[in-house]
């Protein structure tokens, strides 16, 4: 039976209870196999080869016939939460900005971008300041929402999908009461065209902001 890394990513990502009971089904019968050898049976290895090394083939084996049963099982989560682990799942969702470089409200975020290079990388950063307090939690969602932002962690962190570089992608964090910090890391030649993506990032949050207000 050939699992793809996909459907094995499946059972990690996703929350679903059937997973609980069998998480360490190889471990449990390797130290159950142990007491048995110390206490009752004397060594395994004279009952049957399979048994060797304190039964460490069985255990081995219920893990990986549990992982895979387990992954195959459990229901598939939203592909967006294997967007930052999988490039080809990430191309679905990329929303690329369409920026006027001569529009005057590029031209200011731009300018207040700070910039640090970092060996190939450029760390680029920008406080996005907005009119009034606003509720981080349901900001995340509403971006999300949009199916252009991705939060795969919760909502300490929302990324827009850009890239398959998830290092390039605009990024935010909650930065107070009424700021929303936001970063990218691109390598050095892809610097110009993340700034535009930050910007789009930059109005989407405004945006959304106003709409939940």
């Amino acid at each position: 039976m050939k699992v793809s890394l996909h459907t094995a990513a499946n059972g990690f990502a996703s929350q679903s209870s059937i997973s609980q009971p069998f998480q360490y089904p190889g471990s449990g019968t390797q130290i159950a196999l142990i007491i048995a050898e110390a206490t009752y049976f004397g060594k395994l290895d004279d009952i049957s080869p399979l048994l060797i090394e304190h039964g460490v083939l069985i255990g081995v084996s219920l893990s990986a016939v549990t992982f895979v049963g387990v992954s195959l099982a459990t229901p598939k989560p939203d592909d967006r939460r294997l967007a930052p682990f999988f490039a080809d799942v990430a191309e679905r969702f990329l929303k690329t900005a369409s920026v006027d470089p001569g529009d005057p409200a590029y031209k200011r975020f731009k300018s207040e971008i700070e910039e640090c290079a970092s060996g190939a990388r450029v760390h680029l950063s920008a406080v996005i300041k907005m009119k009034s307090r606003f509720d981080w939690g349901k900001l995340v969602m509403k971006l999300t929402d949009t199916g252009a932002w991705i939060a795969p962690s919760g909502v300490e962190v929302a990324y827009r999908l850009s890239s398959t570089d998830m290092l390039a992608c605009p990024r935010i964090v909650h930065g107070g009461e009424d700021q929303v910090w936001i970063f990218a890391e691109p390598d050095a030649d892809q610097a110009d065209d993340i700034r535009a993506e930050m910007f789009a990032a930059y109005r989407e949050v405004l945006d959304v902001a106003a709409a939940t207000v």
